[in-house]
């Protein structure tokens, strides 16, 4: 942290900065979460505009947390915020995207697996039929041979 003329009055203002950014950034990481467990295997992206109320209230947690953050009296006097500059928000915004990341790998994870799993599964039941078929042979087969 940098403080200016060498004390540490910077402090209080530092750690307001430092509790808007956490504000901000778990704030939108709740509203993109909020997209991203729609499903626990689809991409966020497909039918993403599919639920309308959900983008209303993503816009309005978006601006409730501009308001909380920019109006003098609410930032400062109620909740002790500090203003951040623009390099802080994208700050917050790109942490509020590592979990939107992480959840999307995950996904991709899940996807593989279950692909994986669905193809073993059709390889079994194809054995499966395999063997029935064998089975239905050999009756057959030996039908002919006891006549």
């Amino acid at each position: 942290m940098y403080c200016e003329g060498g004390d540490f009055d910077c402090l209080p203002e530092g750690l307001a900065r430092a509790q808007t950014m956490t504000f901000t950034c778990i704030t939108f990481t709740e509203v993109l979460r909020a997209f991203t467990v729609r499903s626990f295997t689809e991409n966020v992206f497909v039918g993403i505009g599919s639920n309308h109320y959900m983008h209303a209230a993503a816009l309005l947690s978006v601006a409730l947390t501009m308001v909380v953050t920019s109006v003098p009296v609410l930032m400062s006097d109620i909740f002790g915020f500090a203003y951040i500059s623009w390099f802080m928000w994208l700050v917050s915004l790109a942490g509020a995207c590592n979990s939107v990341f992480w959840g999307e790998m995950m996904k991709l994870v899940i996807r593989r697996r279950d692909a994986k799993n669905a193809q073993w599964d059709a390889m079994h039941d194809g054995f499966e039929a395999v063997l029935l078929e064998i089975r239905q042979v050999r009756q057959h087969l030996e039908k002919l041979e006891g006549k």
